[in-house]
């Protein structure tokens, strides 16, 4: 459920720890999965030295009416100092994945505009309507194949 966001947000650190649990109680599959997505997946890390809040976007895998690709954009993840989240669950696609990254003194994006909100939020868009902003994100190439990336966000 939390691993794929079935029903609720998906949460990736959820879902292991409900697959521990799970595991703890003798649960088989449980235990499997848990070996399959240990430690991997696409993971941002904050180096920065505060804390950071997360937004991140990746092609929705369909096109719009018009034949403009479409794609999902969400935040925020807050991530402590030192610490990592992992905001997308092996095995990763190959592809471009695309992250912003704002705190109190600072901000990491690159050159890739997507759509926010400065409330939690879900979109998948190509224009901004009413009450969105946006914001440049960098882009992450990701090769075929990959079970575990990880994005550091340094000072």
């Amino acid at each position: 459920m939390y691993e794929k966001g079935n029903g609720v947000s998906a949460d990736f650190d959820r879902a292991k720890l409900w697959y521990r649990k799970s595991a703890a109680q003798g649960n088989k599959s449980a235990t499997k999965r848990l070996a399959s997505i240990a430690d991997g997946g696409f993971k941002v890390c904050n180096k920065s030295g505060q804390s950071i809040s997360v937004a991140y976007a990746i092609f929705a895998g369909r096109k719009n009416s018009a034949g403009k690709s479409l794609y999902e954009s969400q935040g925020w993840r807050n991530i402590d100092n030192g610490k990592c989240s992992t905001l997308w669950s092996p095995p990763l696609n190959k592809g471009n994945y695309y992250v912003f990254g704002q705190a109190t003194d600072g901000k990491w994006g690159g050159n890739h505009p997507f759509c926010i909100l400065d409330n939690k939020f879900r979109l998948v868009e190509t224009q901004c309507g009413e009450g969105f902003k946006r914001k440049l994100f960098n882009k992450i190439e990701v090769k075929s194949g990959t079970i575990k990336y990880t994005y550091n966000l340094n000072p």
